[in-house]
């Protein structure tokens, strides 16, 4: 049986979180913010508090907060409160607090002048105490009520002359504008921040609103925000200091090549606005069309913000409350759907439903506002809640940092996918029930702690759920298309593309349905029910929606045969509330702690530490451990981990695993373990160093509790997060001097080189393996990479790696010793004569590298079949008998150009796909990184041999990265025996394997996990494991078919060609023939292509491996397809008669 659940690491370590806020709840009273990279957090605890505002204005005309007119200042507070938001952006004009005759006005008398009668006596009424204030007092006292409600403040200068905002001509827009003085602007800012220095809830100025017009320009605007900026923190160090860009505050590109430069540190946050009306055509273009440009704009303009660690803060966005405007509707699913994957802080506008008057309307309505007319209720609850769904934060600083997962977000409706069992259909809900899922590299769904993943299974039917192996199907890959990448599409077994949807008769539930509005053209669909985002949460209480789930349904279909104690185990969860949160945890802890620890013990894990038996790497229980690696490079100048300038170290170390890899192939130089100078320099002045002062910003906002510890530590901080994460470590030495990788003649080649001592080599190897010898995941030591040079010989080589094997293994008896050879570790031809003499047994194995680049372009300019007979040939000799031998050969560098436009690359790849999957060797693909932070002189280079693309931020090709995930889980060897011994047909170009769908429909290429079962007889037929079915070739270019009588020329495959991968056999009429797929991937034959040594073909397509297994598939057949037997049966039967 399948195992359907595994608790991660963070599984239970989170629960326990659970319950600690659930007993110690979870306000938080704000004193003072400050900014941790990307996120703004409290002074006190460094949690991240996000800012979810709404305006306020008090900038036009009469220059007091509007509404007071309408709704006493309390209440108006406590609205704010009761709604969900927890911030205020009260605006200011700048006269207000530098014109001592304006601010010396009463409320009353600012009304009066303005002839506002009407507003004066519903001033009057609702908040006598104020009117007869002076104006900068009013302000004063609307301060202080918010405070007093408990809600934070951003003051924000709008204007300089109280009125109506904006326009590119009013005189307020840019330095040196009619009524904006700089120098009087700067007064203004200090006088503010030191009225309100002792206001606590008072957590941010920002600096001026939507600056535009003729004059702006990049110069002034460094020199001014920045003198604003240091006034206003010189006048009260406890604010955030909010930046707005320039063009009305939609454009802060300018700041991607020059930095801000300010004395504090921790204070800075960037403000964006975005309207429907800002520029999109959403009315009148393809809503998926604009959406993409739009967001693309917003990244280009101001996201990369969040890549260089400051936080980004959406002061102004808004749409029409009454819903009617088809543009703003839109724009609003688009722009929640890109709030809540940024999870940005932000403010709407506007609070107040109208104004005492705006360009000259008195009581003008604001149909923006939250609030109605009157300021007394809500004018559209069904927007509020879809607003407030992005309210909570879903990641950020004060989260559990290894609970890592994404949610699924509904944007038109602000929910969340959750389910409250596996019994019932998917729904949305309240996101802060979501459920939790692992979105993999191949582009499944997996609920997070299961094996579970989401399945399509109709046209407009609702989704389902598969298991384990199964999750391979075209129908479990959900992929994010259209221009909006808010399509989430999959594929019916009938090979039609569906999307997520909701059903039109019940909006909770989940259903597929064609995709719509993908056409540019088609301007009026409205793609909204399919726009789904799948973002990252870290948010704790999702535990309890998947433990939830999880326990339910073992319990239900493992442990429950007695149908009253479901029903006893339904009650309790349904009367699950917020009130008996503790029962329940109480009631949970001591009922199922038992089923915790049943589950830790079935986890998956490899069970360090590991062993070798005869050709294969074993864990404790002598179950075999594929080693399915992923080169992580630390030994260049800098010395430290590639693309933490670029990613926090825990969400690379998450994602290694989630791309299917178990182990991390690290590389050290040896100098670091050895100098202890080098060893003590900290990671910022390593970068300082080498002039590398964008990496230092880019390290400080993503890792800053690595950039100051030593370069020592900081790789120790590395192996302990890939530790935590449960990823196997192979640590391996790469060079003695820090630098990139190899030559002959760099002085790092072989024993006695320039930088190369044979003592200090072992004297830094002892150093490692003591250092981590406590580390379980710590599995093996790379002694040295890729031996080569002038001086390499035999001799020396048993000399010191076997000095070298000793003293690891002395130090660190746990690890596995593993040893490469000579020519750049592509020969170990050798070991033939003279095999290692080693003190210990079972930790002993043998590394291989192999690139397309080995061979020259011999795959671009030869024939594939040819070349690939001879490099297979040659690494048999060289390394591959080493299996025979009994002992495991670890391919520790393998790789390819990810963009998929090398041809010689592409070729090799096929070929060595095909003899990996055959001796189903363990391997380490080069490389993760996706750029270098310095190689070879060249800072940021691009890597394309990287699985992340340039900024660590997406895979650089899916596709690739997919065809070698078949070869992450083992065909066969200790523990792996679940069936007898059986062939596979593997296809190397897709990464895929024949599989059967019934008796009579073609054979197609699907995930390994289904792949069909053969006897490969020596009568060369290939015959379904345990019948008496065979594989016939029918006509040239259609599929194959079954047969029962075997002994025809169409009934024996034989393996042709240098290859040895054409699977050839002969039509009724002599005609040879080879298998190959057509464009469905349906299995057919054609005419054996790439045969007389054409350089100029591509044989890909014809490739086929017959590897043997011992794994059984995973996909059960329903019925014995005794209709079709019968058929073939007749048809074979009636036919042997035929004269």
């Amino acid at each position: 049986m399948w195992k359907l659940f595994y608790f991660p690491s963070c599984f239970l370590s989170s629960f326990l979180v659970m319950i600690l806020v659930v007993c110690n709840g979870n306000t938080v009273k704000v004193q003072s913010l400050s900014t941790n990279s990307r996120w703004i957090v409290d002074d006190k605890a460094g949690h991240r508090v996000k800012l979810a505002c709404v305006n306020w204005p008090s900038h036009l005309e009469v220059m007091a907060a509007e509404g007071l007119n309408k709704q006493p200042l309390d209440e108006i507070c406590k609205r704010i409160l009761a709604i969900g938001f927890n911030c205020v952006r009260l605006t200011w004009p700048l006269f207000l607090f530098t014109n001592d005759t304006s601010a010396s006005l009463t409320v009353r008398q600012s009304f009066k002048n303005l002839g506002l009668i009407e507003s004066i006596i519903g001033f009057q009424t609702n908040n006598p105490e104020i009117i007869d204030l002076s104006l900068i007092n009013s302000y004063k006292a609307v301060v202080s009520s918010i405070s007093n409600n408990n809600l934070m403040i951003i003051l924000d200068n709008h204007v300089s002359k109280p009125g109506w905002c904006c326009s590119n001509s009013d005189g307020n827009g840019f330095f040196g504008d009619k009524y904006f003085d700089p120098d009087l602007w700067i007064k203004g800012l200090t006088r503010v921040a030191t009225i309100f220095k002792n206001t606590n809830n008072v957590i941010g100025m920002s600096l001026r609103n939507e600056l535009r017009g003729p004059r702006q320009n990049e110069n002034d605007w460094f020199r001014y925000m920045q003198e604003g900026a240091e006034a206003v923190h010189a006048a009260n160090r406890n604010v955030l200091v909010i930046l707005s860009g320039l063009s009305f505050d939609k454009d802060l590109s300018f700041l991607g090549s020059k930095r801000v430069e300010l004395s504090f540190t921790n204070k800075l946050v960037f403000e964006v606005h975005w309207y429907s009306f800002s520029e999109g055509e959403w009315g009148t273009r393809n809503v998926n069309q604009v959406c993409g440009q739009e967001v693309n704009n917003t990244m280009r303009r101001v996201g990369f913000f969040l890549e260089q660690g400051y936080p980004l803060f959406v002061s102004e966005f808004g749409v029409d409350m009454r819903g009617t405007n088809v543009n703003d509707n839109r724009y609003l699913n688009c722009f929640l759907g890109w709030a809540a994957e940024f999870d940005v802080d932000w403010a709407l506008w506007v609070l107040g439903g109208s104004y005492y008057s705006r360009e000259g309307v008195e009581g003008f309505n604001e149909t923006y506002g939250v609030l109605d007319l009157n300021w007394n209720e809500i004018s559209n609850p069904s927007f509020k809640q879809r607003i407030l769904a992005i309210k909570p934060s879903f990641q950020g600083p004060g989260s559990p940092e290894t609970c890592k997962h994404s949610i699924i977000f509904h944007p038109m409706t602000g929910l969340c996918v959750n389910k409250r069992s596996l019994l019932k259909q998917l729904t949305l809900g309240p996101c802060s029930k979501a459920l939790p899922w692992r979105y993999t590299v191949e582009k499944t769904l997996m609920i997070k702690g299961t094996y579970l993943c989401l399945q399509a299974q109709r046209l407009g039917h609702q989704t389902k759920f598969g298991a384990g192996l199964t999750c391979g199907a075209a129908n479990s890959k959900w992929e994010a298309i259209s221009d909006s990448k808010m399509h989430v599409s999959s594929m019916l077994h009938n090979g039609e593309n569906v999307c997520l949807d909701i059903d039109s008769n019940n909006e909770n539930i989940l259903i597929t349905n064609r995709c719509k509005c993908l056409d540019r053209n088609d301007t009026k669909c409205d793609p909204a029910s399919q726009w789904f985002k799948i973002i990252d949460s870290r948010r704790f209480y999702h535990i309890y929606a998947s433990s939830i789930l999880i326990l339910r349904t073992y319990f239900h279909e493992f442990i429950f045969s007695n149908y009253q104690v479901l029903l006893v185990f339904e009650w309790v969860e349904l009367r699950f509330t917020l009130t008996n949160m503790k029962r329940f945890l109480c009631f949970s802890l001591c009922l199922l702690s038992p089923l915790f620890l049943f589950f830790i013990g079935i986890s998956t894990e490899a069970q360090p530490p590991l062993s070798t038996s005869s050709r294969w790497i074993v864990n404790e229980s002598g179950q075999r451990v594929k080693l399915a690696c992923v080169n992580w490079p630390t030994h260049l100048e800098v010395v430290v981990a590639e693309g933490l300038s670029k990613r926090p170290v825990d969400e690379i170390s998450t994602e290694i695993i989630d791309m299917g890899f178990n182990c991390v192939r690290l590389t050290w130089p040896l100098f670091l373990f050895t100098n202890d100078t080098l060893a003590s320099i900290t990671v910022r002045q390593s970068f300082k160093n080498l002039g590398l002062i964008e990496s230092i910003s880019g390290l400080q906002a993503n890792n800053p509790q690595i950039i100051d510890l030593s370069l020592i530590n900081s790789y120790q901080a590395v192996v302990a997060s890939l530790a935590k994460n449960n990823v196997m470590i192979i640590l391996d030495n790469h060079t003695s001097k820090p630098g990139w990788c190899c030559s002959n003649f760099d002085g790092n080649g072989f024993f006695g080189d320039q930088y190369f001592n044979p003592d200090l080599w072992i004297k830094g190897l002892t150093k490692v393996a003591t250092t981590f010898n406590n580390i379980s995941n710590v599995v093996a030591m790379s002694l040295r990479n890729e031996l080569r040079g002038p001086k390499q010989n035999v001799n020396d080589w048993y000399r010191y790696m076997q000095k070298g094997a000793e003293a690891v293994h002395a130090a660190n008896p746990n690890v596995l010793v593993i040893l490469s050879g000579l020519k750049y570790d592509r020969d170990l031809s050798f070991l033939h004569n003279k095999k290692v003499s080693l003190s210990f047994p079972n930790k002993l194995v043998f590394e291989l590298h192999w690139y397309g680049f080995s061979d020259g372009t011999a795959w671009e300019n030869g024939n594939p079949n040819q070349v690939c007979g001879q490099v297979v040939n040659d690494i048999e000799q060289k390394a591959g008998f080493l299996l025979d031998q009994g002992y495991p050969l670890f391919l520790s560098e393998f790789g390819f150009d990810m963009r998929g436009i090398n041809v010689n690359d592409n070729r090799y790849l096929n070929c060595f796909m095909g003899w990996a999957a055959e001796f189903d060797v363990d391997w380490a693909l080069w490389a993760l990184t996706g750029s270098y932070y310095l190689r070879e002189g060249v800072v940021g280079m691009d890597e394309y041999y990287g699985v992340y693309n340039w900024n660590w931020s997406e895979i650089r090709n899916q596709s690739l990265l997919q065809r070698i995930s078949s070869l992450q889980y083992p065909f066969k060897g200790p523990g792996f025996s679940e069936a007898r011994p059986h062939a596979i047909l593997f296809h190397p170009m897709t990464g895929l394997c024949v599989k059967r769908m019934s008796f009579l429909e073609p054979l197609v290429l699907g995930p390994c996990s289904e792949a069909e079962a053969w006897d490969y007889t020596p009568q060369k037929t290939l015959t379904i494991k345990g019948t008496y079915f065979c594989l016939q070739a029918d006509k040239l270019g259609q599929p194959t078919k079954f047969g029962i009588i075997c002994s025809k020329a169409n009934s024996k495959w034989e393996v042709i060609s240098d290859s040895n991968m054409h699977l050839s056999s002969k039509l009724e009429n002599g005609n040879k023939i080879c298998l190959d797929i057509d464009s469905d991937k349906n299995i057919v034959t054609n005419n054996c292509k790439c045969l007389n040594r054409d350089s100029k073909c591509d044989p890909g397509s014809q490739w086929f491996k017959i590897i043997e297994s011992t794994r059984s598939r995973t996909e059960k057949r329903s019925s014995p397809e005794i209709k079709s037997i019968v058929k073939i049966i007749a048809k074979d039967f009636l036919g042997s008669f035929s004269l």
